[in-house]
């Protein structure tokens, strides 16, 4: 899937529910640059946990390999982590929202989440000298 979202040679595309296992290869696979941070931690470790994660991969997947969120950028576009700040309560779905600023003048911001939309906008949105972009996956 993420050969067809690369195809056309975006210049930011940003992931969430990424395994936390796939975010080392994420560079390899799209040949853009990637930053990520963790969401949920996995609770099984390495191939027991994707081999578990076969059994039925809607369900099990966020239970035993965790998951992240990624903004991927294309080659050549200098960058900068701001890095992530959890916006939900404590529990099982963590909501984090991860920014990274672009060329100096765009802030993008990803989140996967349904209710905490104004927590994310709030960590994001007016840092001075910047534009904002979010970026949000979830249920409406």
């Amino acid at each position: 899937m993420l050969d067809v979202v690369c195809n056309d040679r975006p210049d930011v595309v940003c992931l969430q529910e990424v395994p936390v296992w796939g975010v080392a290869h994420l560079e390899h696979w799209s040949g853009m640059r990637a930053f990520s941070v963790i969401a949920r931690a996995p609770r099984v470790p390495g191939r027991l946990g994707r081999l578990l994660t076969r059994l039925h991969h809607g369900f099990f997947r966020p239970a035993f390999v965790g998951q992240a969120n990624a903004i991927l950028l294309a080659p050549g576009l200098g960058a900068e982590a701001l890095g992530s700040t959890q916006i939900s309560d404590s529990g099982w779905e963590r909501r984090i929202v991860q920014a990274v600023r672009v060329a100096v003048l765009i802030d993008v911001a990803n989140l996967h989440t349904s209710t905490e939309l104004v927590a994310a906008c709030n960590a994001v949105i007016g840092r001075p000298g910047s534009a904002a972009v979010l970026a949000r996956a979830g249920e409406v």
